[in-house]
């Protein structure tokens, strides 16, 4: 983990590291006003945490190869005596845990004022953290553009937001529930969210291993 270099990285992503937390704290504030008034239910929180939390998954990874293409660094950072997993995979893995771990208190705190299981709400969100990740490290290695890239991501997050996963026939992430699911209705789509995100990774991973052997 030494070789990740973990403070450089979010030393090098300058402001934009704190997006995500700022966020985070003003859906946590947007909880508690749920909690708070009477008329107001919990589950009004569900459909804030998939389509603003979940996508916000893909903030820091879209910004780990920021200075690769904008930069004009690719060059000078893939010369580093790190493996193609350790450019790509292990960075990645870091920070969605540590985005998880930012999270929990978002999930606790669902789960607080509700009957919902903190496993679930786990086994429900963090594969689509690695969706989104996936999903914005092979933009970037694809399109080498980071303007492209949290294009390509909020054009997929508002499509699937406003149609509701009818209108484009793609794979659709998002669960779209209004109340708390059980084991049986999460289980097989979360794992085949995993397994496509980590499928993402792998193929950003090649884009990056091309460009490196160029």
């Amino acid at each position: 983990m030494s070789k990740l270099h973990i403070s450089f990285e979010i030393k090098s992503m300058r402001g934009m590291f704190w997006v995500p937390l700022i966020a985070i704290i003003l859906c946590f504030l947007y909880f508690i006003y749920l909690t708070s008034n009477q008329t107001l239910d919990v589950l009004l929180a569900l459909p804030t945490f998939e389509f603003i939390i979940v996508p916000l998954s893909s903030w820091w990874i879209t910004y780990l190869f920021y200075d690769y293409y904008e930069n004009h660094a690719l060059e000078v950072l893939l010369s580093y005596p790190v493996s193609e997993a350790e450019h790509g995979f292990f960075r990645i893995l870091f920070f969605i845990l540590l985005y998880t771990l930012s999270t929990l208190f978002l999930i606790g705190y669902i789960v607080m004022f509700s009957d919902a299981s903190l496993s679930l709400l786990l086994l429900q969100y963090v594969p689509q953290y690695l969706f989104f990740a996936g999903l914005s490290f092979l933009c970037m290695t694809l399109f080498q553009n980071i303007g492209v890239a949290l294009t390509v991501l909020a054009f997929y997050t508002a499509t699937e937001f406003l149609t509701g996963g009818q209108l484009i026939p793609w794979y659709h992430v998002f669960f779209y529930n209004e109340d708390f699911l059980d084991f049986s209705q999460i289980v097989n789509k979360s794992v085949f969210t995993l397994a496509i995100g980590l499928i993402l990774i792998k193929l950003g991973g090649y884009f990056l291993k091309n460009i490196r052997h160029s």
